[in-house]
């Protein structure tokens, strides 16, 4: 046991540090453990006054050149055990080791005396990326020893013996430990920063300066109390794994009872090859820098425009897939003519396999991107590549959706395409449960903006905002992972099983296919804007990211911006929403 001057928020504290050789392992707990079941629960609960936080400091070393020499290994690792006390106020105990075998130590000595005071129930132990210790840590854990993550190296728990379960935090609060300790209320213990050179090789015999320790305390200090704050919304048995766990609770509620909800959903579920075409037909936001100016330095006025909450925007306005997927009676190589798009394209969400007959633009921000594409033809002695992006071939081959088909024949030269298969689905507003749990983020997000002492509500609002497009987007038949002996193997899931699984499932409420949709409105408002930066044929776009354009002052564009706006506020007039909200200043935001 030592002292230790530690950084806080009120200035630089006295705190006491254990060995595991002095650690109080009995008093560290409470005298009683207390735990909260539901009903039809099968696992044992975790206790709900008690938890510990856990952290380990790492060096790499790097044998030779050779990219798979290098090995990492654990130099300090510590810990805080966390008691609630009668007078509802947490209080911690702090340890620090430096060997896996003290780690054994101090973590069976918890478990005795946690299994002492109860035969049954669990303890919950975070960790801030759970994934990156677990690949220190897993030889040194009992087993039975049960790990469910989303992906590969992506772990949001470890269930060990059915007595600890450990959680990412990370996963919890989808932020760094810094962002999380500023954006947690009572946080008194910051993550600390360069006070540890992470170039220098260290081992567990290395001496720590006073620095160096406290920047291990606050650690598991601040993780503590960032845990703290999350518990006054959740209590452990009801905290969800992941940020998004939050939105998919808010929205299932909404929806909970609702039978003309629940026929929607399961109208909604495609045959195998239509999610196959739903799978390749999506992606994300699109980051492009307009070729004319990459490498130069752009001496005249530049400006910005940024998308009000872009994704939460077109979930409230605009039309998504809300029918049975059907597929469309179109031979091999139909050709479409205009009248018959519009037709179908009016009153359904279409996805289709497409080839474009000799495409070629000179948009600074070219639309297609090659890694979308599972066939192309390069024009020999032309160039086909902007950085990913298409500027030209003989053909191009991808799955998309209607809304993609509308760009690319808007900023494409082309001889022609053929469909080479496709099915519509008839679309519809979203519904309104979800649609008015999407904007009661939204009023939050704007009504505390700017509001002295509401600093955590806005964030806490605005990251939900955000979640609700997150949620959406979770791929149905994704591997199921396991960890044995430090290698991770994925086994991919039958696609049949897992989307009847999935829609059979009394939990289960999004379809797939409303996230590729929000991205794909996303991008076409994205392109809309770009095309006002076109003054008199040039376009004096500089760059996009997502939901933002950057561009060359010219007022023109300006005023080609303030009608794009006007198109907006017209959708959301009549998608019988009331996106438009009013910030504390007065400025109205939609």
């Amino acid at each position: 046991m030592f002292t230790l001057k530690v950084d806080t928020e009120q200035g630089k504290y006295i705190h006491v540090v254990y060995s595991v050789y002095d650690f109080p392992y009995k008093t560290a707990l409470p005298d009683t453990l207390e735990f909260i079941t539901r009903k039809g629960q099968k696992k044992d609960p975790p206790a709900e006054n008690f938890f510990i936080t856990f952290d380990i400091e790492t060096t790499s070393y790097r044998f030779s050149p050779a990219p798979n020499d290098c090995t990492g290994f654990m130099y300090h690792w510590q810990a805080a055990t966390w008691r609630k006390s009668d007078n509802g106020k947490w209080q911690a105990n702090v340890v620090f080791g430096r060997t896996w075998e003290e780690f054994q130590i101090f973590h069976r000595s918890v478990k005795d005396a946690f299994r002492e005071k109860a035969p049954a129930g669990v303890y919950t132990a975070w960790v801030h990326n759970l994934a990156f210790e677990t690949a220190f840590m897993w030889r040194f854990l009992e087993q039975p020893f049960e790990m469910f993550s989303r992906d590969n190296h992506d772990v949001v728990r470890n269930r060990e013996n059915n007595i600890v379960e450990w959680r990412c935090s990370y996963a919890l609060t989808n932020m760094t430990l810094a962002k999380a300790c500023e954006n947690a209320r009572g946080v008194t213990h910051y993550k600390k920063t360069g006070d540890l050179d992470y170039r220098k090789i260290r081992t567990c015999s290395t001496p720590l300066t006073e620095t160096e320790l406290g920047y291990c305390f606050n650690d598991v200090y601040g993780l503590g109390e960032v845990i703290i704050d999350k518990l006054q919304e959740h209590n452990f048995l009801n905290m969800p794994y992941t940020s998004t766990g939050y939105v998919r609770r808010d929205c299932r509620y909404s929806v909970k009872g609702d039978k003309k909800y629940r026929v929607m959903f399961k109208k909604t579920n495609p045959d195998v090859e239509q999610y196959k075409y739903m799978r390749g037909a999506f992606a994300g936001g699109d980051t492009h820098a307009n070729r004319r100016y990459v490498g130069n330095v752009i001496r005249e006025k530049m400006m910005g425009v940024d998308f009000t909450s872009a994704y939460p925007g077109v979930i409230l306005r605009k039309m998504f897939p809300t029918g049975k997927p059907m597929w469309l009676n179109w031979d091999d190589g139909h050709q479409p003519d205009p009248e018959e798009m519009e037709h179908v394209f009016s009153e359904s969400c279409v996805i289709m396999d497409v080839t474009f007959l000799d495409p070629v633009t000179d948009h600074p921000a070219p639309y297609i991107s090659l890694s979308h594409c599972t066939e192309f033809a390069e024009i020999p002695g032309k160039p086909i590549n902007d950085n990913g992006r298409l500027l030209q071939a003989l053909y191009c081959r991808m799955i998309i959706t209607e809304i993609d088909l509308e760009i690319i024949l808007r900023e494409y030269k082309m001889s022609g395409f053929l469909i080479h298969g496709a099915f519509a689905m008839k679309k519809s507003y979203l519904p309104d449960p979800i649609r008015r749990t999407t904007l009661k983020y939204f009023e939050l997000k704007t009504t505390l903006d700017g509001i002295p002492g509401k600093e955590y509500e806005y964030l806490k609002s605005k990251g939900k905002l955000n979640a609700i497009y997150g949620m959406m987007a979770t791929v149905i038949d994704h591997p199921e992972w396991t960890f044995e002996e430090g290698e991770w193997t994925g086994e991919k899931q039958d696609t049949e099983e897992a989307l009847n699984k999935y829609y059979d499932s009394k939990t289960s409420f999004l379809p797939y296919q409303w996230a590729l949709y929000v991205t794909a409105h996303v991008r076409n408002e994205l392109h809309k804007v770009i095309d006002c930066t076109c003054v008199d044929g040039i376009y004096y776009h500089v760059y996009n990211d997502t939901d933002s354009v950057k561009f060359v002052y010219k007022p023109e564009i300006l005023q080609n911006i303030a009608k794009y706006n006007e198109t907006v506020l017209e959708e959301n007039a009549a998608c019988g929403m009331p996106c438009s909200q009013t910030r504390p200043d007065g400025k109205v935001k939609t």
